[in-house]
């Protein structure tokens, strides 16, 4: 970019690729709607770490809730990227199956494949064709309009609008009536959904059954058959959850994210939604949470500049 900035970044194919069943040409080029500030040298949202003495790159808040202004390249903190194309880009993952509960994709009604498991059931049983279900899940994405996610992991392919994180005074934050209690007005709620909920499909195994009629093992199975990772993959034949016992990064928590569990769990509330609060062991109860809040009520919009002209 040699300093110069971008509202949507612009990445070349470098050969014929097929997603979601439609063909991206070689030379085409993918409007990505990442952000790029002045002399950055990542798109807003991204945060490079070494980890092991190897370089990492994750995503923030910041990628869906700021954006940079078109004029000068700064960035303007809780305004919502209204062009960051979610769908595309978790299309191009690997594995983005992992994420069929954000889509109008039931596993179950996808055709067997060759990888075996041992069920709920305690039975030897076949996952989804992997490559059909990666293609099902991918077509879905691809239907989801620039700043838009869904947040609802209901198996309804139903995207709605990035929001501003303009919170002060602007309760309530939950559509479903979900974020009306808590801290903040619920908006220490609304943040958690987030970091406990969407970041993390393994916080959804134990609710699987009675909330999408997905039995835990099939559920995990699904998730971790074609993980990117390759220590993540199921190996053939494994019981799912005895598999992810052993892999997982946070051994004791529900899934992989660091959470504690609401004396109701996996019974979720208008509190909590899914029964966990994401937390940091060694930090108080919601500290990091209601930091969030506390900071996302200090931002403003910038000004309006509507000009108005005198009619003739």
């Amino acid at each position: 970019m040699r300093g110069q900035h971008t509202t949507n970044l612009q990445i070349p194919l470098d050969e014929d690729v097929k997603i979601g069943g439609r063909t991206f040409k070689a030379g085409t080029l993918l409007n990505t709607g990442l952000d790029v500030p002045a002399h950055s040298l990542l798109p807003l949202g991204m945060r490079a770490s070494i980890a092991k003495g190897k370089a990492q790159v994750g995503i923030t808040c910041a990628l869906c809730h700021a954006t940079v202004d078109s004029k000068n390249g700064r960035v303007l903190e809780g305004a919502p990227n209204n062009d960051v194309n979610t769908g595309l880009l978790l299309a191009f993952a690997t594995n983005s199956a992992a994420l069929f509960r954000q889509t109008g994709v039931n596993p179950t009604k996808i055709h067997s494949g060759e990888h075996t498991y041992i069920n709920a059931k305690g039975r030897e049983a076949r996952l989804p064709d992997a490559k059909a279900l990666e293609d099902a899940v991918d077509a879905d994405l691809l239907t989801w309009p620039p700043g838009s996610f869904d947040s609802t992991g209901s198996l309804q392919n139903n995207p709605s609008q990035n929001p501003s994180s303009y919170t002060y005074d602007a309760w309530p934050y939950g559509w479903s009536g979900f974020s009306s209690v808590g801290w903040f007005h619920g908006l220490t709620t609304l943040n958690n959904n987030v970091h406990a909920t969407n970041s993390d499909p393994t916080t959804g195994a134990d609710s699987s059954l009675a909330l999408l009629g997905i039995d835990k093992e099939t559920y995990l199975g699904v998730i971790f058959q074609n993980a990117a990772d390759k220590r993540f993959r199921l190996p053939n034949g494994a019981i799912p959850s005895e598999f992810f016992e052993k892999i997982d990064p946070t051994p004791g928590e529900p899934g992989m994210n660091r959470t504690i569990k609401m004396p109701g769990y996996p019974r979720g509330s208008m509190f909590m939604l899914d029964g966990l609060m994401a937390s940091t062991p060694g930090m108080a109860v919601a500290e990091q949470l209601n930091g969030m809040s506390a900071w996302q009520n200090t931002l403003a919009p910038p000004p309006n500049q509507t000009q108005y002209f005198a009619s003739d």
